[in-house]
């Protein structure tokens, strides 16, 4: 092939001050946008949070099944969701096409979505999201559970540029002030940090800032100590 560009076809949600869906997944996509960009990387853009429901899922389909003949590899950034419903038909595209397949799941919940899954369900992966090109795991967790069973899996952790502007606390006391920002849900965490709340004494505070994700932590903000 010499010297020939390689041109990649992006798949992920993008961040848009309008809908306000600022988190993980948006940030960590905008930054590979961001590198492509900064490295002058050939790549077409599929936006997985323009449209949501029936729409979104047909949108997607059809953008990625026009664009999937005029690239040589897909990059598809996902959700657990996103993973669960549409790598697997991304996935056919690319064994049609003949393409290269690369899957970067955000979270940490990919190995109970697996265990969780039935016969069925665990067949559909390891026939796709296993088989890709790349697998892209953020956690060691992750990597040691699926790293045996893929064709070619490579840790990728969650990174962020590092701000032109130093913060420092400065030599200030300790006032026991635990601090939580982010979104409201189990994966995140939130039962872990209530439960070692709940070992410490009364002059700890935690305080969680953040979307509710889940409804079962919707009365959160009642509880004194959380």
């Amino acid at each position: 092939m010499g010297n020939k560009e390689v041109k990649i076809l992006l798949i992920g949600p993008r961040y848009s001050p309008e809908k306000k869906n600022v988190g993980g997944a948006t940030l960590s996509f905008e930054l590979i946008v961001d590198y492509f960009n900064e490295k002058n990387i050939s790549y077409q853009l599929v936006d997985t949070q323009k449209y949501q429901g029936a729409k979104g899922f047909l949108y997607l389909l059809f953008s990625s099944l026009v664009r999937v003949a005029k690239v040589d590899v897909i990059f598809m950034n996902t959700s657990q969701k996103g993973i669960k419903y549409f790598a697997p038909i991304i996935n056919l595209m690319a064994i049609l096409f003949g393409k290269k397949i690369i899957f970067r799941p955000f979270g940490g919940a990919l190995k109970a979505m697996y265990e969780e899954s039935g016969s069925f369900g665990k067949w559909v992966f390891e026939n796709s999201i296993m088989k890709a090109d790349i697998l892209y795991l953020q956690t060691n967790i992750l990597m040691n559970f699926f790293a045996p069973k893929s064709k070619n899996c490579i840790q990728l952790k969650t990174a962020r540029s590092q701000p032109d502007q130093v913060y420092s606390r400065g030599n200030i006391e300790y006032r026991k002030r635990l601090l939580f920002v982010g979104h409201v849900k189990q994966t995140k965490g939130i039962d872990e940090l209530i439960q070692a709340n709940e070992l410490l004494d009364e002059s700890y505070v935690l305080d969680i800032y953040g979307p509710i994700g889940d409804r079962k932590y919707q009365n959160l903000a009642d509880d004194k100590k959380g």
